[in-house]
């Protein structure tokens, strides 16, 4: 219970108490409070700032390493900042650049995930190993195919292979016939990407992680081996090291390090349109992916785990004071989005707009992600779009440097790709199916779900959509 009042945050905590005095519960309010002040005093051996998908991986791997760990996040929940806006596919990173630490560590993510997710209560209901297709529509696009199958053989992807049309064609009958070739890049996937996230919240809280949330980071001072971090509120937290990981905020957070350090993140918006799913025999068996663009993977088309169809996304950077808050769509974008998935896939003519959403990646000056060690700091910015599919293997890597005890990263995928998993990492409960998932959402009406023991508000907009289909479906079965 206390372990609870402390994740629920200061300012709740705090109404609890004065609720229950005014019920004449004094006594058991003030001792549920002196109790909670006597944590606030606690140092932590690692205190990770940012609650998205990196900061939850990273509190989860230390935390099953022994390691004292609070997380401090500035909004009320968790995953919403750049976790609450990413496509929800993950990739392998057979396209990223060469000798980059992305490359890497999203190729090491590939080799953890399997067993990962099972220790984490995930069942297939939140995975779609449906690979994707990477489809030429002209001549051009089919003149960098064979450089973009060696660079994926070099990665390691060797079942990458070029498709003629026809092939392409008996793999995915919804393309429209203006294909020319492709390549099949069997290992991407299609995740659920709110439930991969709060699971690693909730393995993180399983193995003693303490989170906060309303915890906004507002100065950081250090004393001798000792950080002090004091939020805007005036509640403060104390630990050994820091573990920088503010997403779109990590420059200003790092300048609370360094204030003339030279990091700097500039948003990058990307839109998606999400559509209904057209008919009772359409499936959309892949993720279909364009050649890459300069920046980014460019827009891909795919079927949610939910039965929604998503288009997307742009690339724009962000500049200007909302630059790191502004997630407005444009109506014209989400239209020539819908447009270029009609046009791609002629079947989805019939498809209506559900709803659209923008993410905001956490984009820097650097051309790979800035992982660094400074002494008791660690600095992980830069993330960019690839986060949700690079997660587990930052956590490793980051944990790695914290221990100092760096390790070669084994990024070498080979089927089954089903390393053992160290014992002493727990196991967490089941995770409901999708159905299960569905009404909870559906029957608490609050916008949140039961899962893991505790509930969850539902930040990702692919979630929410697709939860919100299922209600809908519910009510209609229901009505008279």
């Amino acid at each position: 219970k206390l372990q609870f009042l402390y994740f629920i945050g200061e300012e709740v905590l705090c109404s609890m108490w004065k609720a229950a005095i005014t019920a004449g519960s004094a006594c058991t309010g003030a001792v549920a409070y002196w109790e909670w002040k006597k944590r606030q005093v606690k140092t932590y051996d690692a205190a990770i700032i940012g609650g998205g998908i990196v900061g939850l991986s990273i509190a989860r791997e230390l935390s099953a390493r022994g390691v004292s760990v609070v997380l401090l996040e500035k909004e009320a929940d968790l995953l919403t900042g750049a976790s609450s806006g990413n496509s929800g596919l993950g990739c392998t990173g057979y396209d990223a650049a060469p000798g980059t630490l992305e490359r890497r560590l999203l190729r090491r993510s590939t080799v953890l995930h399997q067993n990962l997710y099972r220790k984490m209560g995930l069942s297939y209901d939140y995975v779609n190993k449906c690979g994707a297709l990477m489809v030429a529509w002209d001549g051009e696009q089919e003149k960098i195919l064979s450089s973009i199958i060696e660079e994926s053989h070099e990665a390691g992807d060797t079942e990458n292979q070029i498709l003629t049309k026809s092939e392409l064609m008996a793999a995915e009958p919804n393309l429209a016939q203006s294909v020319v070739s492709g390549i099949s890049v069997p290992r991407e996937n299609i995740v659920e990407p709110f439930m991969v996230a709060v699971a690693h919240a909730a393995s993180a809280l399983l193995h003693g992680a303490v989170i906060e949330v309303n915890f906004c980071v507002n100065s950081v001072e250090k004393h001798a081996q000792l950080y002090k971090i004091t939020s805007s509120s005036g509640h403060q937290v104390s630990s050994t090291s820091i573990i920088n990981c503010a997403g779109l905020y990590g420059d200003t957070i790092e300048s609370l390090r360094s204030p003339g350090q030279e990091l700097r993140i500039t948003p990058r918006k990307g839109e998606f349109a999400v559509l209904s799913h057209p008919s009772s025999t359409f499936e959309l068996e892949h993720i279909i992916q364009p050649p890459p663009a300069k920046v980014g993977k460019g827009v891909q088309i795919w079927q949610s785990l939910y039965g929604n169809i998503i288009v997307g996304p742009t690339a724009e950077d962000q500049f200007g004071p909302d630059a790191k808050t502004n997630r407005t769509t444009n109506p014209t974008t989400i239209e020539t989005l819908i447009e270029t998935a009609k046009e791609r896939i002629p079947s989805l003519e019939s498809a209506r707009l559900v709803g659209s959403y923008s993410g905001l990646r956490p984009a820097s000056n650097r051309k790979d992600y800035a992982i660094e060690k400074h002494g008791t700091w660690i600095t992980v910015a830069g993330i960019r779009s690839t986060g949700l599919s690079a997660a587990t293997g930052i956590g490793e890597y980051v944990a790695n440097l914290f221990l100092n005890t760096p390790q070669p990263i084994d990024a070498k995928v080979e089927p089954p790709y089903m390393p053992a998993i160290p014992t002493e990492h727990k196991q967490s409960p089941r995770a409901p199916n999708l159905e299960e998932l569905a009404h909870s959402f559906c029957t608490r009406g609050d916008g949140k779900v039961d899962a893991f023991g505790s509930s969850w508000t539902v930040t990702h907009p692919i979630s929410k959509f697709g939860l919100e289909s299922k209600c809908a479906k519910y009510a209609k079965a229901t009505s008279c």
